[in-house]
């Protein structure tokens, strides 16, 4: 089992809501991010993988062991106390984190096993949906907030060029780029996703918009799962470059 600490003699804490500020970050975001380094001291023993099953939904914010654990828990503790205290997490991922999905405050989306650290993994497994905690993984020390696995409906559309994986489209690969270019204008000029798909899309769920219905990180490449589990209802992802051609991902609820 993975290192998992709550607040005080808790191994989970429940959000209470009453804001607070956090405190000045001692890590300003001009600083180099440590190198990832991992103490003897801190070293995580082998740790089995969740059972693959219903993914997991969180937000997390990661502070680094660079060359001192007992600092890295210390700085970790105090944010759990913020975030005990009312402070989102999105707010003190963005000062604290460094992780590269702080920016986004600390947004990691819908994922399965198999993604991170498995010991990260299993540490997020043992918190019930709506718990917060400390889990530590090789990289550091991370404060936790499991999150609810919001599944929404999905809509997709592709285009590809020859030699692309599975597609049977004579364009070239320029070609192609030039037609998703002409796909997203046309979005961003407030047309209608499902529309945008039937005209562009070389997917065989054109016909339907691109709709996809309910799918998951066992269902999805995994560039294109994290794409999609970030995203609100109403939003389109970036276009996804893979091996299959050009992607967008558009949740629709």
């Amino acid at each position: 089992m993975p290192w998992i600490f709550g607040l005080g003699s808790l191994l989970v804490m429940s959000l209470v809501g009453c804001g607070t500020t956090p405190a000045e970050p001692a890590v300003a975001a001009s600083v180099a991010e440590p190198a990832e380094v991992v103490p003897s001291e801190v070293h995580q023993p082998e740790v089995a993988r969740p059972e693959p099953g219903p993914p997991w939904r969180a937000s997390h914010i990661l502070i680094r062991w660079a060359d001192d654990p007992a600092a890295a828990r210390a700085t970790a503790t105090r944010l759990l106390a913020d975030l005990d205290g009312g402070t989102p997490i999105a707010d003190l991922a963005r000062a604290w984190s460094h992780d590269p999905s702080g920016p986004r405050g600390g947004a990691l989306g819908v994922f399965g096993a198999g993604v991170y650290d498995p010991a990260f993994e299993a540490g997020v497994a043992a918190l019930p949906v709506g718990g917060a905690g400390l889990v530590e993984a090789n990289d550091g020390v991370h404060v936790v907030v499991r999150e609810a696995v919001d599944v929404g409906a999905y809509a997709h559309l592709v285009v590809c060029w020859a030699g692309a994986r599975a597609c049977r489209a004579s364009r070239s690969e320029a070609e192609a780029r030039a037609r998703m270019d002409q796909a997203t204008a046309e979005l961003t000029g407030g047309a209608a996703f499902a529309d945008v798909a039937r005209t562009w899309s070389d997917s065989e769920t054109a016909a339907d918009g691109g709709a996809l219905g309910a799918v998951g990180p066992e269902t999805l490449p995994t560039a294109l799962w994290r794409a999609a589990a970030e995203l609100r209802p109403g939003e389109t992802s970036d276009v996804v470059a893979l091996a299959s051609g050009l992607h967008l991902i558009h949740r629709a609820q």
